[in-house]
C-alpha cells in the first residue's frame, strides 16, 4: 500500500475510531448517571480495581485531573462508600485506595453491563469476522498504546 493508501486507510479509520469513541463516552455517561456517580468517580473506579495498589498522587498523571480535582472525587466517594483507605505498609506516608463492597458492586455492574453492550453489537458478527477482528483490535491497541506512550 502506497503513501496515498495508507492517507485514505487513517481517514477511514479516524471516522471508525471517532464513531467507537462516541458510543462507549455515550454508554460510560449512561452507566455512571444509572449508579449515581460522576464519569470521573467512574473513572476512578476503573483504576482502583485494577488489582494493584492506587497511590492518590500518580492518578493525576494517569486520567489527566488536576490534583485538587482527584481529592474531591476522592472524598465524594469516600461518602458515597464507593473507596477507603488503607494505610500503606511499604511507606507509611501514602495512603492506598480500596473499593468497598459498594465499590465492587459498582465495578461488577460496569463490567456485567459493558458485556451486554458489546454483545448486543457483534451478535449480527459471523463468527469467523470476529475471529479475525480480535486480534486485529489487538494490534491495532498495541500501536495506540505506543503511541499515547510517546505523548
Amino acid at each position: 500500500m502506497g503513501k496515498e493508501g495508507k492517507r485514505e486507510s487513517a481517514l477511514k479509520l479516524v471516522g471508525i475510531v471517532a464513531e467507537i469513541v462516541e458510543c462507549y463516552m455515550m454508554s460510560e455517561r449512561d452507566i455512571c448517571e444509572r449508579n449515581g456517580i460522576t464519569q470521573g468517580e467512574g473513572k476512578l473506579i476503573s483504576k482502583i480495581s485494577s488489582g494493584e495498589p492506587v497511590y492518590v498522587n500518580s492518578l493525576s498523571e494517569e486520567l489527566g485531573l488536576s490534583k485538587s480535582r482527584i481529592s474531591r472525587l476522592i472524598e465524594s466517594m469516600r461518602n458515597k462508600g464507593i473507596v477507603a483507605k488503607s494505610e500503606n505498609e511499604n511507606d507509611h506516608r501514602f495512603n492506598n485506595l480500596v473499593l468497598t463492597e459498594k465499590g465492587k458492586s459498582i465495578k461488577n455492574v460496569f463490567l456485567e453491563d459493558r458485556v451486554k453492550r458489546c454483545l448486543e453489537i457483534i451478535t449480527p458478527i459471523s463468527d469467523d469476522n470476529i475471529s479475525q477482528l480480535i486480534p486485529l483490535l489487538g494490534v491495532l491497541q498495541a500501536e495506540f498504546t505506543k503511541y499515547k506512550e510517546k505523548l
